[in-house]
């Protein structure tokens, strides 16, 4: 008996040395199936859940949108866009919108997180101008964004983050005229313009299109300024048309007409009354914001182009730029693209540097000027135009910080002026960093690391200065002076062979 059973034992065993393989098959088939169907079982219940949650709203669209945006803000993101989707209901064609304007922005600006449409804010032909664009491709994911952006606008017209949105996708496709198309829709419209987006417009018309658009622009413009010209000649002439006929007179170079169109419009605004404009009623508030708007538009315009011709680099080159210039800033104080040309101009011609510093400071003496963001370029194109012997930039790096302490360049470059004073407030200057990388450009983020690693080093908190020099090496341009400190703090925690590798990194190992 007993014999009998050793003969079935060892027969089992041979029995599964011999299938193993298929009963691991077998087996790995079986976990998948369990996995398959857990996972399943989770998607329909969270899908449940969303549902349940969604179900849970009432009450108006826009309530609805309110609603999702605490969601978000409270870190549930999959349920605000779960709700935002439902919001944002397409249409085939933005001509018959379709849903809520805020939750399509929402959608679109989620889906583009990783994009950034400044650019079309910088005047054109600057060193750091226009070469920052991202490149995007047509597919899905853009053009269903785009579709959602073309929604916002058009049943929110007013809703200037979608505009801008969409004119920089567009760009970034090389749909240069379309993008333009956009910007004159949302200068010229009848209900909500957008005074302010003249900037973004003249910045396009400088910009290259590709092949066939400059052509196709300037057939257009023909076509519009021949045609609006039999109206504005009328004194009721909608000011709309006054406007769109204003810009393709630019386009055209066709200033002088330009010129007589906007005086046309100031004359039925005197200036005298400029400074009643707080107890005007709104619609002619509102109309003589946009006649100052297109008076600022013409002098950016021609102040582009004065400096797209220039060849030599001559000083009275400069000076036709900075003459436009001076009434861009005039009439529009927190105009940051003119002020960054004026510093530009005075760091490239050093006989204009007196003249622009004498603008600037009015700019920021103008009581107009309120933008935070403005009053802290301002600030740091004087610091770069103050005499270092009598230490004047350390004031105006002070107030560009005071002024808004998100602007990284204006922490970096005050950072780097406090670490190089002969007795450093490191306490300080930790501070200033660590805040600063909460909120700073990601473009700033390397540097600050490293100035960080430097005072962390200093205060011998070596794993810190670690942590803060490596994240630096990636984007930082001294690199053979972060390795050096990185060799220092690795030797410093005893990590002999990574301290050699940094050594040999710095080009300092004897």
């Amino acid at each position: 008996m007993a014999r009998t059973q050793r003969k079935s034992r060892s027969k089992l065993r041979r029995h599964l040395r011999e299938h193993k393989r298929t009963y691991m098959s077998a087996a790995l088939v079986v976990a998948s199936l369990v996995i398959v169907f857990w996972l399943a079982n989770f998607l329909v219940k969270e899908e449940d859940r969303y549902k349940e949650v969604v179900k849970g709203m009432t009450g108006t669209p826009e309530q609805r949108y309110k609603d999702a945006l605490e969601l978000a803000a409270e870190g549930d993101i999959k349920q605000a866009r779960v709700v935002m989707f439902r919001l944002a209901r397409l249409g085939e064609s933005a001509d018959r919108p379709l849903g809520h304007g805020k939750a399509h922005l929402w959608v679109a600006a989620d889906k583009l997180n990783f994009f950034n449409p400044d650019f079309i804010w910088e005047f054109p032909g600057l060193d750091d101008g226009q070469g920052n664009k991202m490149r995007l491709p047509k597919d899905e994911k853009i053009m269903t964004a785009q579709k959602h952006l073309e929604h916002a606008v058009a049943l929110n017209p007013e809703l200037e983050q979608a505009i801008t949105l969409l004119v920089g996708t567009l760009v970034a496709q090389g749909e240069r005229n379309r993008a333009v198309e956009v910007l004159m829709a949302a200068v010229t419209h009848p209900v909500s313009p957008h005074p302010n987006l003249h900037v973004p417009l003249a910045d396009l018309l400088a910009m290259e299109g590709d092949e066939g658009d400059d052509l196709e622009l300037r057939e257009s413009a023909w076509h519009m300024f021949e045609t609006l010209g039999k109206r504005v000649r009328f004194r009721g002439t909608d000011i709309a048309d006054r406007i769109s006929y204003t810009i393709n007179a630019i386009i055209l170079a066709k200033y002088e007409n330009a010129d007589i169109t906007i005086r046309m419009l100031e004359a039925r605004l005197p200036a005298g009354r400029a400074k009643d404009e707080g107890s005007m009623d709104p619609e002619k508030e509102l109309l003589i914001k946009r006649v100052k708007a297109l008076r600022m538009a013409y002098h950016y315009h021609r102040a582009i182009a004065f400096f797209t011709e220039i060849r030599s680099g001559s000083a009275a080159e400069y000076a036709k730029v900075i003459d436009e210039l001076e009434q861009v800033v005039s009439i529009s104080p927190n105009c940051e693209p003119a002020i960054a040309a004026l510093s530009y101009i005075a760091g490239k011609n050093t006989s204009q540097t007196a003249r622009v510093k004498e603008i600037l400071e009015g700019v920021l003496a103008a009581e107009k000027t309120q933008d935070s963001d403005a009053k802290s370029q301002v600030n740091m194109s004087l610091a770069k135009l103050a005499p270092a012997t009598e230490g004047g930039s350390r004031k105006f790096l002070e107030d560009a910080v005071a002024s808004n302490p998100e602007n990284g360049e204006a922490v970096l470059q005050l950072v780097k002026l406090l670490l190089a004073e002969e007795v450093p407030d490191y306490e300080r200057t930790e501070k200033l960093v660590e805040q600063s990388l909460k909120t700073c450009a990601p473009k700033y983020k390397a540097e600050l690391y490293y100035r960080l690693g430097e005072v962390q080093l200093h205060k011998k908190s070596w794993n810190n200065a670690i942590i803060s020099l490596e994240k630096s090496l990636r984007g930082v341009a001294e690199k053979q002076r972060v390795h050096g400190l990185l060799a220092e703090a690795y030797t410093a925690v005893g990590q002999d062979g990574l301290a050699e590798g940094h050594r040999k990194l710095a080009g300092t190992l004897e």
